[in-house]
């Protein structure tokens, strides 16, 4: 396919894409960022690369672990899965396994990449199927209660508000909960 301001060139199983406006500097420009996502979506279905949310690589790219990342990575995820419903933060976590580090660190990264941990709130993670496991906890408590508070969700999963408030915010965002007043009530499709 040809591009009026990209030059596109897939060799030997690697793609490359320039920009061509040089009498502007390569200044982005409505049909340059058209070009730029039809080529990307291009080579995507022609199984070159994959693009998830803001990053693109190449189709054949898998990330390689040596045996001390992958133990770190495990042993992270262990300590968030067993956390449930109160995690540690991420430099406390990080901490148990030798590390020093925020939730910046690379391979706490690398999960949060792969969605097995969630962010609820700035620097509170929950594992991904701890995260399962309250809202199935939740909703069973609005069916039946019809409502839920801070109070109730202290009780309900055994947390201080520094927990149980992000939790219900958090809820209220995936569309789970919607707030009335202090409380919340079960979101109805």
């Amino acid at each position: 396919m040809s591009y009026e301001t990209l030059l596109v060139d897939l060799a030997g199983g690697v793609a490359s894409v320039t920009l061509n406006r040089p009498e502007v500097r390569n200044a982005l420009s409505a049909t340059l960022i058209r070009e730029l996502e039809l080529a990307l979506a291009t080579l995507e279905a022609e199984g070159v690369v994959r693009t998830e949310r803001d990053q693109v690589r190449l189709a054949s790219h898998a990330i390689r672990l040596t045996s001390e990342q992958q133990r770190i990575v495990e042993g992270l995820e262990e300590i968030y899965r067993s956390a449930g419903a109160a995690p540690p933060n991420a430099e406390d976590a990080l901490g148990r396994l030798g590390i020093k580090g925020t939730d910046r660190h690379e391979l706490f990264q690398l999960l949060v990449a792969d969605r097995r941990l969630l962010r609820v709130k700035e620097s509170l993670f929950f594992h991904a199927a701890a995260l399962g496991e309250i809202q199935v906890k939740v909703v069973a408590h609005l069916k039946e209660k019809k409502e839920i508070g801070p109070a109730d969700v202290k009780d309900l999963l055994g947390v201080s508000r520094k927990y149980a408030i992000p939790l219900m915010e958090y809820f209220d965002s995936q569309r789970v909960t919607v707030r009335q007043g202090e409380r919340r009530v079960l979101r109805t499709p």
